[in-house]
Formats: structure tokens, sequence, C-alpha cells
């Protein structure tokens, strides 16, 4: 037998491909360590990067929206104004001014509506929005069947026919005419 046809006979399992990316820590040129990712065939993968958690997002944008803006000679100031005074001073100018550019005073409040509504979350509904909310939609009605006088089944075939008068007998019904009067 040739090498390359032998079998392992020593009894050690064969490392298996993982299906997926390994995980590897490696030196970087820094002196740091760092994680990477190496896919089946040995190259280098990505990582995959999830979205972020909503918490996480909104102590972001709460953040940006408290700091602190630089001064009109460019410091910043810890006591100076925060970025979110500066948005309603603005909303309050526009909110005050007749300007000419209409459709940007409008643009300015839907983004600070947007900005808010992001940040500290929709205001609670009052008793009035809850109650429409509540009757709006699909709304079914139940309807339970009537009581039947004679709740039996009957068979069809003992059922007698209805007897007619003896004076009928000869008599021919016709539908009545609707076109005269």
């Amino acid at each position: 037998m040739a090498d390359s046809e032998e079998k392992n006979t020593t009894g050690e399992a064969q490392p298996e491909t993982p299906a997926g990316p390994t995980a590897m820590i490696v030196r970087t040129n820094a002196g740091g360590l760092r994680e990477v990712l190496k896919g089946p065939d040995g190259k280098f993968v990505k990582k995959q990067r999830g979205m972020p958690e909503t918490r996480e997002v909104t102590r972001l944008i709460r953040n940006i929206l408290n700091a602190p803006v630089a001064n009109e000679d460019g410091k910043i100031d810890r006591k100076g104004k925060k970025a979110i005074t500066l948005m309603v001073e603005n909303i309050i100018k526009i909110a005050t001014y007749d300007g000419s550019d209409s459709k940007a005073m409008m643009a300015a409040v839907q983004a600070f509506e947007a900005l808010m509504l992001r940040a500290h979350g929709k205001p609670k509904a009052n008793e009035e929005e809850a109650e429409a909310l509540q009757l709006s939609g699909v709304k079914y009605v139940v309807i339970q069947a009537p009581e039947l006088p004679n709740p039996e089944v009957v068979d069809a075939s003992k059922i007698k026919a209805p007897i007619q008068p003896s004076f009928l007998n000869d008599v021919e019904f016709l539908p009545p005419d609707r076109n005269k009067e």
C-alpha cells in the first residue's frame, strides 16, 4: 500500500472541518489581543454584526441631545447651551417668525418631532385617544341562532301535504298583473 492509501490505524480521530467560522485570538502589531474569525476554507472572514439594542440607540441619542454645543468663538463650555436647547429655541423662532421658506420650516419641525419621539418615546394617550384606539379597526359581532319553536328534527318523508279545501279544486291561481292599476 502506498502512504496516501494508508488509513489511520493509531486510533486517533481525524479533526473535522467546522461548518461555520472559527473564532481565534491573535496578537496585533501593537501587542494587544484581538479576536478574528476564520472560515472553513482557512481564510479570514468578517464578523456578523447584529442590530444595536434599542436601549443603546436611545442612550446614544439622549447623550447627543444633551451634549454641549460650541459657542460663537468655537469653544465648548460645559455650562454652555445644549443641543436640545438650541433645537427648542429654533422651533420657537420658526413658530413665531413669518419667514418665506415654509418647506425648510416644516422640515425642521418634523426633524425635531422625530428626534423627540425617538429620544423620549410617545407621550401617553389621553382617555379619548385610548377609547378611539380600542374602537378602531375590525369589530366583530357574534349573533346567537334563534331558538326554534319545535327543536325536534322531523323526517321529510313523514310530512303530509297540506289539505286543500274542496271548493278550490277547479280554481286556477294567476299571478297578479302588476302593469295594470
